[in-house]
Parts: C-alpha cells; sequence; structure tokens
C-alpha cells in the first residue's frame, strides 16, 4: 500500500521531531565523558559514537525535510535544556556521574532504535523515504548497545569498589 505524497501527518513529524532532540543531548553527553575519561578503549569508542550520532541526526534531519517538514524547534530546545539539567545534576565528574551518563546513553541508544525500524518500515510505504539506507542504522543502534553496557558496567563496579562494597582488585 503506497502512503500518498501529501504532508504526513504532524504527529509523524513530532515523533521525529521528539527522536531529533535525544541526538543532541547523546552528543554533548558522550563529549563531556569524553572530555573526562582517560581509559583508552572508552574513548576510542565514544569518539566513533559521536561521530555516528552526528551521521544519524543528519540523517534524521534529512528524513524529516523530505516529508516536508523540519524539526520542531521547542523539541531540539528540550535536549538542550536536558543536557543543561543534567549537567546541574552532575556537577563535577565522578565515577557516580560516568556510570549514570554510560546508562543514559545506552538507553538513549536502545530508544532510538525503534524510530530506526519505524522508518525502514515506513520507506518500503512511502516514496519520499526510499532514497534513505536506513536498516543500517537499526544494526549501527544494536552495535552500539553491548559496549555501552559493558563499559557502564565497569564503571558500576568501580563504583561499589570506591565506596567498599566490593572488594578492590
Amino acid at each position: 500500500m503506497q502512503m500518498h505524497a501529501s504532508t504526513p501527518p504532524s504527529s509523524v513529524v513530532t515523533y521525529l521531531s521528539d527522536h531529533f532532540a535525544g541526538p543532541m543531548f547523546a552528543i554533548a553527553e558522550a563529549e563531556r565523558v569524553l572530555s573526562h575519561v582517560t581509559d583508552e578503549a572508552l574513548a576510542t569508542f565514544l569518539g566513533r559514537f559521536v561521530s555516528e550520532l552526528r551521521a544519524e541526526r543528519d540523517v534524521l534531519h534529512g528524513v524529516i525535510e523530505a516529508l516536508g517538514s523540519s524539526p520542531i524547534a521547542l523539541k531540539a530546545m528540550t535536549g538542550w535544556l536536558a543536557e543543561k539539567a543534567t549537567l546541574f545534576k552532575l556537577s563535577g565528574f565522578t565515577t557516580l556521574s560516568l556510570f549514570e551518563s554510560l546508562e543514559t546513553l545506552r538507553l538513549g541508544v536502545q530508544g532510538k532504535r525503534g524510530p530506526w525500524a519505524y522508518l525502514t518500515e515506513l520507506a518500503r510505504l512511502d516514496a519520499r523515504l526510499q532514497g534513505f539506507d536506513l536498516a543500517p542504522l537499526v544494526r549501527q543502534s544494536d552495535e552500539q548497545i553491548d559496549p555501552l553496557e559493558a563499559f557502564r558496567r565497569e564503571a558500576g563496579l568501580a563504583l561499589a569498589r570506591e565506596e567498599g562494597a566490593i572488594p578492590r582488585g
């Protein structure tokens, strides 16, 4: 079934705009973590992750434009506000802030997978989206989850060691 080439329902653009704010926050948060970490493996992963998020943000912007709209400015502002709230909450940089940041990024990756899967399906029905190679972005999200989870667990164990909850070593 082919969708009409008219402007999509505002709910589709709103949904996509909600997810457009996510990469803005994730990029800022990953860069903040990157500026503080000394672990080479984590730094390498985060550098690649930020590049991938920027590329994904650009693809999502192109998709929204292909659908005849642009990201809703208020939704983009939401990501900025969330970033500022996190920076306030996590003033300074501690093992706890690393643990929470990695958990937030991991949850964000899990959350961004859904829109890529949705858009992959939508592209089969809407000619305006058929020029976008979206399926690899679903796989990329899947591939980002495991390393983030491993780094998150490692930070959680380091936090427990710092507090004496488990033996150092």
